[in-house]
């Protein structure tokens, strides 16, 4: 049996998400607590909520966007990932961990087909 496309993109990007300096990366397994992002990270005492989806087209459900709200009201940052804007959203983790900043799209547009 093959692996799910979200699988497969989170076992690509955890190795690295665990090289990054001064982060603290604990993935979640989603079978446990339902809607909680897939990875839960401290960046330099920045907590962020990391949710993948599989395509830019991948919307998170209820459950996940009222976690991803709690999570940015509470000061953390909230970021869904997806393999079309990963290359963003990493640049903006690494500026975190190298404590410099940078403003990435971290929500996948919704196409418009």
């Amino acid at each position: 049996m093959s692996k799910k496309a979200e699988t497969v993109f989170r076992e690509r990007i955890r190795p690295y998400l665990e090289k990054l300096p001064y982060t603290c990366v604990v993935p979640i397994q989603q079978k446990a607590i339902r809607g909680v992002p897939d990875f839960l990270l401290c960046i330099r005492g920045v907590f962020v909520g990391l949710e993948l989806k599989k395509d830019g087209k991948t919307q998170p459900d209820k459950l996940q966007t009222w976690w991803l709200t709690r999570i940015g009201e509470a000061g953390g940052q909230p970021i869904v990932a997806c393999p079309e804007n990963w290359k963003g959203v990493y640049e903006f983790l690494s500026g975190l961990a190298n404590g410099t900043l940078g403003e990435p799209e971290v929500v996948p547009k919704r196409s418009t087909h």
